[in-house]
């Protein structure tokens, strides 16, 4: 399936690599799609959902296994067939997009407002009031229009010329309308429903340079999805349309890859020549293995025994496991295992002050028992890249960067209150500050209190240091000598 204002062509490539390897396609053209702005302001996303759904059915009288693959705004159409449909074998999603909130948005002055979520809530709640006015309101596609192929570019500018003259051309619509925004809202929120309902192997495929849509598109994605077994490919060398753009031959091999997985047929295309740059890879690891992507051993993977070992001498509760893997041009540069854990400071009390830190987790479970992004190795091995000093130095830093901006991202869509580093083998928890943001100082200082470490943080930072003060003081902080600590006293312009 193509994105909002697009075409069928849009995804030939991919459609012509699959059917090299011998796999029966159907590009579907969505309801609207195809013609001109009335057409598509006329289509609900309903009816997106429904023409979709004919493609599939007209697969399924075919074919014995069906994978569903979806770009941009299409990949929520993929996601919610897939949810509903117990004969799909995979979903592929390819630079999926919840809102249009990119870089690109900065480019005309007057458009940069909707990068507010808030505004953009709001233009959202006037144009289902006022209909006319999600006909009237529109936002304009400027370049690179989602490309980092020049050549491209130019073509799609000469196209948008020849449509204003009232020719037809194979590019799609490049004004996008707010009635139609207002139906791809309504669409992703039927997405986040449904998303814990897809049980079948999914890859997301985005670019790390999307001018159209932030990381956090795919990240919350790959969160929200029910599969066990998921995976996260995040690019560089490419924007927005990756079926298109500089690295389509990559992405067609990355969606062969997951068909021969998922339905047994085996890839006969050479894939020697294929050059991917700095990528990242984040794979699901729901059972704490230690992975095995590609036949690479990932050597740094987090042993079962390790992480067991640490739950039960540490107060923090592991609940999902990943690996983050760094590549330049398919060889591993490192692997950094983390998991997602929560905090539970009643565990380490007892007596009175570990009943009513109970009582406190429960009337306030996101305050008082917080969340974390943990990653397993210690914080002063961050940024080493042992036995691979013959690769190109300025790659490995790159990589480390991007890490470090996946991270924060992950952080985020996983709803966790900060980001730290764990010692498996010492036990050592120190929150990651210098590489990422700090989080909530409450939720450092519970970490703190929990496994006895010292964390530090500026409460100046945030205005919410007398609920800090008062928390502390109701689950009785006391330090090893049982004084109340006074270290969280908070400047007074904040009372």
């Amino acid at each position: 399936m193509h994105g909002l204002t697009g075409m069928p062509s849009e995804m030939r490539p991919v459609e012509k690599y699959l059917a090299r390897l011998g796999f029966e396609t159907e590009a579907a053209l969505l309801s609207g799609h195809g013609g001109g702005h009335k057409e598509l302001i006329a289509a609900s996303w309903r009816d997106w959902l429904a023409s979709a759904s004919e493609a599939l059915q007209r697969l399924l009288a075919k074919c014995d296994q069906v994978v569903i693959c979806g770009l941009s705004m299409g990949s929520s159409i993929a996601s919610i067939l897939a949810a509903s449909e117990d004969r799909v074998a995979g979903v592929i999603l390819l630079s999926p997009t919840l809102s249009f909130d990119g870089s690109n948005l900065d480019n005309l002055t007057h458009q940069r407002p909707w990068k507010s979520k808030i505004l953009r809530d709001i233009a959202h709640v006037a144009c289902m009031c006022l209909p006319a006015l999600g006909e009237t309101l529109y936002w304009t596609e400027t370049p690179p229009y989602g490309l980092k192929d020049v050549r491209l570019q130019r073509q799609i500018t000469r196209a948008i010329e020849a449509a204003r003259r009232g020719e037809d051309t194979e590019f799609g619509l490049f004004r996008t309308y707010f009635a139609s925004l207002c139906q791809m809202n309504l669409l992703t929120d039927e997405f986040r429903r449904t998303a814990r309902k897809v049980s079948c192997p999914a890859m997301i495929v985005s670019s790390l340079e999307d001018t159209l849509a932030q990381l956090y598109n795919a990240t919350d994605t790959y969160e929200l999805l029910g599969s066990q077994d998921k995976s996260l490919y995040m690019l560089t060398g490419c924007d927005h349309v990756v079926t298109l753009d500089l690295m389509r031959h990559y992405v067609c091999r990355l969606v062969g890859q997951f068909m021969e997985r998922v339905t047994g047929v085996k890839d006969t295309i050479s894939r020697q020549d294929i050059k991917s740059g700095v990528t990242l890879e984040l794979h699901n690891n729901p059972h704490s293995s230690p992975l095995n992507i590609h036949n690479e051993f990932s050597r740094d993977a987090s042993c079962p025994a390790d992480l067991l070992r640490f739950s039960q001498t540490s107060n923090l509760s592991p609940k999902s496991y990943h690996s983050l893997l760094a590549r330049l041009d398919q060889e591993t540069l490192f692997s950094l295992p983390l998991f997602t854990a929560d905090c539970r400071l009643s565990d380490g009390m007892s007596g009175f002050p570990g009943r009513l830190a109970s009582l406190c987790e429960k009337l306030l479970p996101g305050l008082l028992r917080p969340s974390f992004l943990c990653l397993s190795m210690p914080e002063e091995k961050w940024g080493e890249l042992e036995g691979s000093c013959h690769l190109d130095s300025a790659s490995v830093s790159l990589a480390w960067q991007l890490c470090s901006l996946a991270i924060s991202t992950l952080a985020d869509s996983f709803h966790t209150e900060s980001t730290v580093f764990v010692d498996l083998a010492s036990g050592d928890i120190e929150p990651g500050a210098r590489h990422f943001t700090s989080g909530s100082p409450l939720a450092s200082w519970l970490l703190y209190r929990a496994n006895q470490v010292k964390v530090s943080f500026d409460l100046n930072r945030l205005g919410r240091g007398c609920a800090c003060c008062v928390a502390a003081e109701a689950v009785g902080a006391c330090d090893e000598d049982g004084e109340i600590l006074e270290s969280l006293s908070v400047s007074s312009q904040w009372h």
